[in-house]
């Protein structure tokens, strides 16, 4: 491949600006990505809810950082706690009505985001595929 045609500094270079759109719509929001990532997950299960370990598991995060996230986001109303009746160690996190408005939001966000990459629908479903392929071949 010659220099003029190399992938990786173009793909950070997207990367960066994908992430300051991210950032800027945030900011609007008064949420970290972190804190919406966590929010996002809780809203794509059935019950809305989950362990903290699975949080963890998700979101690529240590333990203390989950219960910081939710802590923050408890105290917003994003979201509650409980206690697993089972096993009272066991701490699970349900998304509240406003943390799901907050999710409404980011995706509205996303979309905007989404859109203003230019891509057809066929280009923007090759662009995941192919990201996704990168994605799996670096883990």
């Amino acid at each position: 491949m010659d220099l003029e045609h190399r992938n990786v500094p173009l793909i950070k270079q997207v990367a960066d600006g994908v992430e300051r759109e991210i950032n800027n719509a945030l900011r609007q929001q008064n949420v970290t990505y972190s804190q919406i990532q966590l929010l996002l997950r809780l809203s794509e299960t059935e019950s809305g809810s989950m362990p903290f370990k699975a949080l963890e598991e998700k979101l690529g995060v240590s333990q203390a950082a989950v219960a910081r996230l939710v802590k923050f986001l408890a105290s917003k109303g994003y979201l509650t706690v409980s206690e697993d009746p089972n096993d009272r160690r066991v701490k699970h996190a349900h998304i509240a009505p406003l943390g799901k408005s907050k999710c409404d939001e980011a995706h509205e966000h996303m979309d905007s985001i989404e859109r203003a990459l230019g891509l057809t629908t066929v280009e923007a479903h090759l662009l995941y595929e192919l990201l996704s392929k990168v994605r799996q071949n670096l883990k």
